[in-house]
């Protein structure tokens, strides 16, 4: 049995802004005065003399602090300079937050990527540039490329990742929320897209070809080379996109709808990349890939999720779920709810089912996950803004929180309750797409998992994965922590 729901967010932006707050992280001339000693915190002022030292002049002490602040932007410069162009970001550090502290990967060092027949690594590629749909759905799009590109014979670029989606202008490795395990045994060829840029830079004019899998009609009538390349953030990226014309391939509508569909679309695809040569009849070295198909065209055996989230994540779950005990988890997506006045009564018939479920099962814990911003600082969602949230789904959330007492992610780093107050500093670097992966795994995880009615919730491809998930783990005995499962998945009434 499969769950599918449909949940298309279309062509959206390749950058999402957010409205709200500012994602730069800041460093204040408070954080490079800050001092403290191991029995007191105190903050130092130009005018404060260090702890334990005698009182100077005051002009000595400005000289003094003026030399260290000067030391300090030194340091800062030389640890933040980058060899990366400021229109290509790249980091295997993690957000400086509270959510990700202490759990991202030590940083990978690779060797310069290397190619060739001998190595058993093509050195032909397919490089998406952008890949449609938030990350639930992102990863069956970047599925479906890895496995067109083992059909060509080509490795395939990893993009970067960032708010719960893949593109070359975001500023994590891939690495940042995916393990690459599923691709070796897929026996798919790939290169982290840091060291493919290193690759592109020593060859130098390496030919490459954009190539947009169309899926809306109009997507591609005021394109220009000049916009593609900022858009896409390839101004310092060593590619020659002279010598091959934009490709455009537009399947017939319906093209996913049965079996014979699908090949005659995959056939379609492979023969119009294959036979795009330049002069001397040779194809590109590099498909500049912008991926907006919805649907499959290649099929895959797989029903969930074709890539492993990595392995820290995983580990900081396994840890959570482990001191937790049971409990039942809820994903409620209040995003485009109509009518939107519904929210409150649904928050009252949640909680109905919620003590119900809780008494008759005998687990006391509650986990929201929920696109609401709990922490009052961004959605949960790479496609809601602040500014679209009514006093109904505010309402909503205080009716909860005024009758069960709820957990999230956050608060259980916190140490806290949902109840609480919670907060995200905005001078960090935060991800919600990080969030939002935490969020899938608890509700995967859960003793008793129970999502939204139509009236009261979105319908959800990341609904749909966690079901699907659960139904693999409980039938497969796959769990590493060892969770009795009540349920599959439920819905409470409205």
């Amino acid at each position: 049995m499969g769950y599918s729901e449909k949940d298309s967010d279309g062509a959206l932006p390749l950058i999402k802004k957010f409205k709200s707050k500012s994602l730069a992280p800041r460093i204040t001339t408070q954080h490079l005065l800050s001092y403290s000693t191991p029995n007191s915190a105190t903050t130092l002022s130009p005018s404060t003399p260090f702890p334990g030292t005698p009182r100077v002049s005051r002009r000595c002490t400005r000289l003094f602090v003026l030399f260290s602040l000067l030391l300090t932007v030194l340091a800062l410069a030389a640890l933040t300079s980058s060899t990366f162009p400021s229109d290509f970001q790249t980091t295997v550090s993690t957000p400086d937050v509270y959510l990700t502290e202490a759990m991202e990967p030590e940083p990978e060092i690779h060797p310069p990527f290397e190619c060739g027949e001998d190595l058993g690594i093509p050195c032909k590629f397919i490089f998406p540039t952008f890949i449609a749909e938030q990350e639930s759905k992102g990863i069956q799009h970047f599925w479906q490329l890895a496995m067109l590109a083992k059909q060509l014979n080509r490795t395939m670029v990893l993009p970067n990742t960032f708010t719960s989606r893949m593109s070359t202008c975001y500023q994590y490795p891939f690495s940042h929320y995916f393990s690459v395990e599923t691709l070796k045994a897929a026996d798919v060829p790939f290169v982290y897209m840091s060291d493919f840029y290193d690759w592109v830079g020593r060859q130098g004019d390496v030919p490459a070809q954009p190539v947009l899998f169309q899926g809306r009609a109009d997507l591609h009538s005021t394109w220009s080379k000049r916009k593609y390349v900022k858009t896409s953030c390839l101004g310092n990226w060593q590619f020659n996109l002279d010598e091959y014309e934009r490709l455009v391939l537009s399947p017939d509508k319906g093209y996913w709808r049965t079996p014979e569909s699908r090949a005659n679309t995959n056939k379609y695809i492979v023969d119009s990349l294959t036979n795009s040569v330049n002069a001397e009849g040779e194809t590109p070295t590099v498909y500049l890939v912008e991926y907006r198909f919805l649907y499959r065209f290649i099929e895959v055996e797989r029903t969930s999720a074709p890539l492993n989230y990595h392995p820290y994540i995983q580990k900081k779950v396994d840890n959570v779920v482990a001191s937790l005990g049971p409990f039942i988890a809820v994903h409620w997506r209040m995003e485009t709810v109509t009518p939107y006045q519904n929210l409150p009564r649904c928050a009252e018939n949640l909680i109905r089912s919620l003590k119900r479920i809780s008494e008759a099962e005998n687990i006391k814990t509650i986990y929201l996950a929920t696109d609401y911003p709990l922490e009052d600082l961004y959605p949960h969602s790479g496609s809601w803004d602040l500014e679209e949230l009514t006093d109904y789904h505010h309402n909503a959330i205080r009716i909860m929180k005024s009758n069960v007492q709820l957990e999230s992610w956050i608060s259980l780093e916190q140490g806290r309750h949902v109840n609480d107050t919670l907060s995200i500093t905005t001078e960090q670097d935060f991800d919600p797409g990080l969030l939002g992966i935490f969020d899938k795994m608890m509700c995967t995880r859960a003793s008793y998992f129970l999502a939204g009615p139509p009236e009261c919730s979105r319908a959800s491809s990341f609904t749909a994965q966690i079901a699907n998930t659960r139904e693999q783990l409980q039938s497969n005995g796959l769990d590493k922590v060892a969770l009795e499962y009540r349920n599959i998945m439920d819905r409470w009434s409205f």
